[in-house]
């Protein structure tokens, strides 16, 4: 009886994990425990804004309470709600704008053109952390994802002066 009670939970992780079920497990954690004296407290807020009706951008957590100098894994959910492949970047922002000074990601799905299939969906990692020196009077940080679709390229006829983006950038030609 021990030895079964003993084994539940893995085999509850391993269950989730075989049909795509969301744990506690998932959502933010440090990815090493901080040794010494943790930094201090923030409340970190996830945001995600999208300019395509054609993706869902879905942050395992919305509200976090994290510590400076401990580096941080969450994962954003990416959907491909259309038919068609899709293509863009996702651009990350601060509020307050200030406070990106103080933040490292050490791996980010921002990083990279973003390339879904039709109906695909992914689970992404943002890897953080947030320095020690930031100030004190910064005690709320809202880290914000807005993805851009990249649009299919526009041909030489119907360029003449028309604004469109590419790869997540505006550009005149």
């Amino acid at each position: 009886m021990f030895a079964f009670g003993y084994a539940m939970v893995p085999l509850y992780y391993k269950f989730c994990a075989l049909f795509g079920i969301t744990t506690a497990r998932d959502f933010v954690r440090p990815l090493e425990e901080p040794a010494g004296v943790q930094g201090r407290q923030l409340r970190v807020e996830f945001d995600t804004n999208s300019h395509s009706r054609r993706l869902a951008m879905i942050p395992s957590q919305q509200i976090a309470r994290m510590h400076t100098g401990v580096v941080y894994s969450i994962s954003y959910e990416l959907r491909n709600l259309a038919d068609e492949e899709l293509r863009g970047r996702a651009v990350p922002s601060y509020s307050p704008a200030r406070a990106g000074k103080w933040v490292t990601k050490l791996q980010c799905f921002c990083f990279e053109e973003v390339i879904l299939e039709p109906g695909e969906s992914r689970r992404v990692p943002v890897v953080l952390n947030f320095s020690r020196q930031m100030p004190e009077d910064i005690g709320v940080v809202v880290l914000s994802y807005t993805f851009f679709a990249a649009e299919e390229k526009v041909s030489a006829a119907e360029e003449g002066g028309k604004e469109r983006v590419l790869s997540g950038r505006h550009t005149r030609h």
